[in-house]
């Protein structure tokens, strides 16, 4: 049952990522929380991605939402147009190359729901997988040493993240009211620097969340 959980908004970001995108739906649809909008952008594939997702979608009785790009719009502006018709409280933005752990969602949210307002973002680890979704390498929190939750950074990180940029991005969940009131800068073609040094930031690093934008997992 939903009742009284906040809604999360998942914004699922496609360009050219057939191979990739059943199993980034299906972790989409394989989350233990029940309280979702999701989005799905096609922004304007040259390969079989609308195709795939069109019949992926007519096999499920779901109230998913499909935006299609008929010219390329970006990173930026495809995630602004989303956050113009978002419900969420909370906003998540997953590539469609990337990959959810089931209690990914429900968990984020349980220690969002713990934090004040002024937090507008928490982050979690993440672990790299190749195209055969099997693990290898270190996550970034064990190679920085960051063992325990006390050392991971938190807080007012502004400082930090100008000189260098250490969420990882598939990692993170958002504050919807944040995002819209300060939107993504359409001149750039990524958002992941612009998102991090924006906001006031919050830690965790025992959620279980997977990847595949950097062939990541964890």
């Amino acid at each position: 049952m939903s009742y009284g959980l906040p809604l999360v908004t998942i914004v699922a970001l496609c360009y050219n990522h057939y191979d990739y995108l059943t199993e980034t739906l299906d972790s989409i649809l394989n989350q233990e929380y029940e309280n979702l909008e999701v989005i799905i952008v096609d922004d304007f594939s040259k390969d079989d991605s609308v195709e795939l997702i069109e019949n992926w979608l007519s096999k499920e009785t779901l109230s998913w939402s499909f935006i299609r790009h008929e010219v390329n719009w970006g990173i930026c502006k495809s995630l602004n147009e989303t956050l113009d018709i978002a419900n969420g409280k909370y906003f998540k933005i997953i590539a469609c190359d990337d990959l959810m752990m089931p209690n990914f969602i429900s968990t984020m949210v349980e220690r969002f729901e713990l934090l004040q307002e002024e937090y507008a973002m928490i982050y979690s680890d993440v672990q790299t997988i190749n195209e055969n979704s099997e693990a290898f390498g270190l996550t970034p929190f064990v190679e920085r040493g960051w063992d325990t939750e006390e050392k991971v950074p938190s807080g007012e990180l502004f400082d930090q993240l100008a000189g260098s940029c250490f969420i990882p991005a598939p990692s993170t969940l958002l504050r919807t009211r944040v995002l819209q009131e300060i939107r993504f800068d359409e001149s750039l073609i990524i958002e992941d620097l612009q998102t991090d040094s924006n906001k006031t930031n919050h830690t965790l690093n025992t959620t279980k969340k997977n990847s595949k934008k950097t062939k990541t997992k964890n």
